[in-house]
């Protein structure tokens, strides 16, 4: 914020300077021309956008009650500094319930509780998610097709990852408890009319849909 008012005087905020932060200093590099080399020389690189697409700034649909920047899959490769013929694959990320931070953080369609989903789920297992920073408990809704239908036509994704299926059922296509995954994954399908690519069962993989149902 501080670099966009630029030094208004009715806007009197300081702007850290990494360039003149003498622990930084050693770390400044044109990120730009250091991707370009990367990429010329056959890597891969990951772009991680921000926060979620209904919190977007300019076009989630939820100011003021939004984050601070827009979180759509172009502005995060604008922020990278890259272009878009660089881009070979665009990769969705959408949750099974979604979230935000405790307290009034705005709209949440379907909002409901952590203990109705697990007793809808017919699971014991405590479902409940904390901030990271505060350990605030976080609201949860259930899934919103209206909303991800919204983030697939601005994000034109080529792979759409589904999350946290542990939720829902086990990842053991043998288990009665699968068949659950099996029909909420349609359903979310049908909704969506896009396929799912990947499903998530765990914070440390995602495997091909595909796979685990045959």
């Amino acid at each position: 914020m501080a670099a966009v008012a630029r030094e208004a005087s009715n806007f009197p905020l300081q702007r850290r300077d990494a360039a003149h932060c003498e622990p930084l200093e050693q770390y400044m590099r044109d990120t730009t021309l250091l991707m370009r080399q990367w990429l010329g020389a056959g890597a891969r690189i990951i772009i991680e956008g921000t926060q979620g697409f209904g919190l977007s700034l300019y076009d989630g649909g939820y100011w003021p009650k939004a984050t601070s920047r827009c979180t759509t899959a172009a502005s995060a490769l604008a922020e990278s500094g890259l272009s878009p013929i660089d881009v070979d694959n665009v990769v969705l990320v959408i949750r099974s319930f979604p979230i935000r931070v405790a307290g009034n953080s705005g709209p949440l369609p379907g909002e409901t509780t952590w203990e109705e989903i697990a007793s809808s789920l017919e699971t014991e297992l405590d479902l409940r998610e904390y901030t990271t920073v505060t350990k605030n408990l976080r609201r949860v809704g259930l899934f919103d097709a209206e909303l991800v239908r919204l983030a697939i036509a601005s994000y034109n994704p080529t792979i759409i990852v589904l999350n946290p299926m542990d939720y829902i059922g086990p990842r053991d296509t043998r288990s009665p408890e699968c068949e659950a995954t099996k029909k909420f994954v349609s359903s979310v399908e049908r909704a969506l009319g896009q396929q799912i690519d990947f499903v998530g069962f765990s914070p440390q993989s995602i495997e091909p849909w595909s796979s685990l149902v045959g």
